[in-house]
């Protein structure tokens, strides 16, 4: 995806009945979609998706090299969105993904 610092994974999360959100099931395999991270901090993801994403949904994210991570929209804007990472990326998973784009990081969360 031209233009994109990397490309990642996105799926539903769905919650169980304690309203936990296990980990990416069988059932949600055929909801997962590629997506390009156009800006990325330790806290936020700005994604580029094919298919429009609503504020508060909740996702499962595969970053490259990462076990899936839990994530939440926190906006969307046609095929534009931001998600806010369940838990923060270390200082060294920053630096590795950084390393990964070809074009300089930009910090567009909003």
């Amino acid at each position: 995806m031209k233009g994109a610092l990397f490309t990642a994974e996105v799926e539903p999360a769905l919650a169980n009945a304690q309203g936990r959100f296990p980990r990416p099931r069988p059932e949600t395999a055929a909801m997962r979609r590629v997506c390009a991270v156009r800006g990325l901090t330790r806290n936020v993801l700005t994604l580029d998706t094919f298919v429009p994403l609503r504020t508060g949904t909740m996702l499962w994210l595969t970053l490259p090299g990462m076990a899936p991570t839990l994530g939440s929209v926190i906006w969307a804007e046609d095929l534009s969105a931001g998600c806010l990472l369940g838990k923060p990326l270390s200082r060294d998973q920053f630096d590795r993904l950084t390393k990964r784009s070809e074009t300089p990081v930009t910090a567009s969360a909003r």
